[in-house]
């Protein structure tokens, strides 16, 4: 049909109640399995749709969910956001994406608008630690992934503690003894747990190690900074980039300057960046399980929302090593 019919109007079609089909459409129970099976064939042969902002309007429920991520560019917020939408459109849900560009300002703005929108709950991967809700008065669900910002109720992220751990560990059986880190300046708890990690790691063996610190989480920045290391004539044989990103800022500065990865200095990088190691597939690499992060985030969300209760639970995804190439002594730059 070229007209869109109006709830009435398939009522008619089916011989039941404008009732009936509201209970059908929206799955309230008190009904036949074969009125129900009518009711449905009728919306599938006549490509009837609900007005969702109506419906919304009279039940308070949108059916859409927020998400707001730091910076969408980035390969693996874009991860997370694709099994976010693929999760919730099994459910017929509709997902507002809004890249925050890891500002607490525009993140407000976003948060703001969403809620004009009258969603049903938010997920927020935040871009910085303080919790830009505390302050706004939210009645609805929200559930933080991957960084874990202070009073927050419900957090899914990596153990990225046991992931700085690992990195250190690492380092030391390949042989290194002269250690740095390299990491964002900003205070985001994913960061800080992987340095604190590997920090607590070195110390427990009685190892030394120096943090750098970057304005941002960028292969420029990372180049620069490496350089300026190299520049001070500071002693390494091992480092330990904060993200996949910044290290192959690193990798390349280190290759321009006849430093050999990973026969004369070893590199490390944090994330599991698909396009990265399959591009520089000999760089060593902490992989995050992002579709399980995303998945829990989804489900715990999907629970409040329907079934209106609330959580409060912290879980903790587990990290792997990725060596690539890299456990090979050969060069590769």
């Amino acid at each position: 049909m070229s007209k869109k019919l109006s709830i009435k109007e398939l009522a008619k079609l089916a011989g039941v109640s404008t009732a009936t089909v509201s209970r059908i459409l929206n799955e309230k129970g008190g009904y036949s399995s074969e009125t129900e099976e009518k009711v449905l064939r009728i919306v599938k042969e006549t490509g009837f749709s609900i007005n969702v902002a109506a419906k919304a309007l009279r039940t308070n429920i949108s059916k859409s969910i927020g998400v707001v991520v730091p910076d969408i560019t980035n390969e693996f917020f874009s991860r997370i956001v694709r099994q976010i939408s693929l999760y919730f459109l099994a459910y017929n849900y509709s997902v507002f994406v809004c890249d925050s560009n890891e500002s607490l300002e525009i993140e407000k703005k976003y948060i703001s608008e969403l809620q004009s929108r009258n969603i049903d709950g938010i997920i927020y991967v935040q871009g910085q630690n303080n919790n830009g809700l505390e302050d706004m008065d939210l009645k609805i669900p929200v559930v933080y992934i991957d960084r874990s910002p202070v009073n927050a109720d419900v957090v899914i992220e990596s153990d990225n503690f046991l992931g700085g751990v690992i990195v250190a560990d690492e380092l030391l059986r390949l042989g290194c003894k002269n250690l740095i880190a390299i990491r964002d300046i900003h205070n985001l708890s994913s960061i800080n747990d992987r340095i604190e990690g590997f920090i607590s790691r070195l110390r427990e063996e009685n190892v030394e190690s120096k943090i750098f610190y970057i304005d941002n989480p960028t292969v420029e920045d990372g180049k620069i900074k490496m350089q300026e290391i190299i520049d001070s004539g500071y002693k390494f044989d091992g480092v330990f980039a904060s993200n996949d990103i910044v290290s192959i800022g690193v990798y390349n500065t280190l290759k321009n300057n006849g430093i050999a990865v990973p026969k004369d200095v070893k590199l490390i990088g944090f994330d599991g960046n698909e396009l990265i190691k399959s591009c520089f597939d000999f760089l060593l690499t902490i992989d995050q399980d992002v579709e399980k992060m995303a998945v829990e985030g989804c489900k715990i969300l999907y629970e409040m929302m329907t079934e209106d209760i609330s959580i409060k639970t912290r879980i903790k995804i587990p990290v792997s090593l990725n060596r690539g190439r890299g456990e090979s002594n050969g060069t590769f730059n």
